[in-house]
């Protein structure tokens, strides 16, 4: 089944085209909704920062089998793009179709002006033709509809240039190991950072490069909204295990901010190897994992349409299930109803 999103996914990160995209899933049949209608199931949308640039996801219901489904949004003091494979709108994930009582997620490009300080109405536009019965991809004629939804863009701004999202790192103490110290980006124009390690005698940090401090991986300044890391060499080998902590600072400019990086140093750990889920235990995973997918997708801002779908695979991989199940459970959730509305029922019990 091949998916508009996903495709464009694909192109952007220059993977193979056979990338899998994320399954739609039928909601419950007592869903009610106007003739021929969509509704916005993630209402407001995700919250953003002033001068951010990121992909959220809107999740909408068709109560009617719809075909050629096109949405557009506009708002004061954003602009809003759309997946480079539809260029002037963006469709669902099943090739622009939503059959009756189907729930699928569209995607948008949003850049908020850094003028803009409070949330903002966004009208999102949604043509489509209603088919008249039967799987609305199979033909799509019929007179196209309109449907206006406004949605509120949550928009603050950022308290502070940067925040410090690490506060623990965990390093072998038979052996130095390479850390990150993970950045975002909190208001525009930051400025290059530097961060340095004040270690304890015993510990040795080293950085980059042989430098005195590390820069960015991505480059001088976090974008506004956007992960970033320092990447730190410690080596712990003459300590005890232990935590112990390290002042951490973080410079741009003239301005010094320093904070405590708990540092756990241990011995070497064996990976656990989790068994194998089986039957029940294993449906069970999935129907969780299934709605936590489209969970990662409601309330998060991502940098680019490859990190909307890194967080996608990180739930599969939290999920104990193995690959070959997921796929399995994917292709089986295509004709069995009573496992699509299990999905929908755990999507609407934990992501509201």
């Amino acid at each position: 089944m091949h998916r508009v999103l996903a495709r464009t996914i694909a192109a952007t990160a220059a993977l193979a085209a056979t990338a899998v995209g994320f399954p739609a899933y039928a909601a419950d049949d007592d869903l009610k909704g106007a003739d021929g209608r969509l509704e916005l199931l993630t209402a407001p949308l995700p919250a953003m920062l002033s001068g951010q640039q990121g992909w959220i996801a809107g999740t909408y219901l068709a109560d009617k089998d719809l075909c050629d489904v096109r949405i557009t949004g506009s708002g004061p003091g954003v602009s809003i793009s759309y997946p480079t494979n539809t260029g002037s709108y963006s469709s669902f994930y099943r090739e622009g179709w939503l059959a009756d009582s189907g729930l699928d997620f569209s995607a948008l490009n949003v850049t908020v002006s850094p003028s803009v300080s409070a949330p903002v109405t966004v009208t999102l536009t949604a043509s489509y033709i209603k088919t008249a019965t039967g799987k609305a991809g199979d033909a799509c004629h019929g007179s196209r509809k309109t449907q206006t939804i406004t949605a509120t863009l949550p928009v603050r701004v950022g308290s502070a240039p940067y925040t410090v999202k690490t506060t623990e790192v965990s390093v072998d103490r038979t052996a130095a190991s390479w850390v990150q110290i993970v950045v975002r980006g909190e208001l525009p124009d930051t400025g290059a950072l530097r961060a340095t390690l004040a270690p304890p005698p015993g510990m040795v940090v080293a950085y980059p490069g042989e430098a005195t401090s590390a820069g960015l991986h991505g480059g001088d300044a976090p974008t506004v909204g956007t992960d970033d890391y320092f990447a730190v060499r410690i080596d712990a080998t003459g300590l005890a295990a232990g935590t112990y902590r390290v002042p951490l600072t973080v410079t741009s400019g003239s301005t010094k901010t320093t904070t405590t990086l708990a540092v756990v140093v241990g011995g070497t750990k064996t990976k656990a190897v989790q068994a194998a889920l089986k039957g029940k235990a294993a449906t069970t995973a999935y129907t969780k994992m299934a709605a936590a997918r489209l969970c990662a997708l409601r309330n998060r801002v991502y940098p680019t349409p490859t990190a909307l779908q890194a967080a996608y695979r990180a739930v599969e991989k939290a999920s104990g299930l193995s690959t070959a199940q997921i796929t399995a459970f994917d292709r089986k959730a295509t004709t069995d109803s009573a496992l699509r509305k299990a999905i929908v029922r755990q999507y609407k019990a934990t992501c509201r």
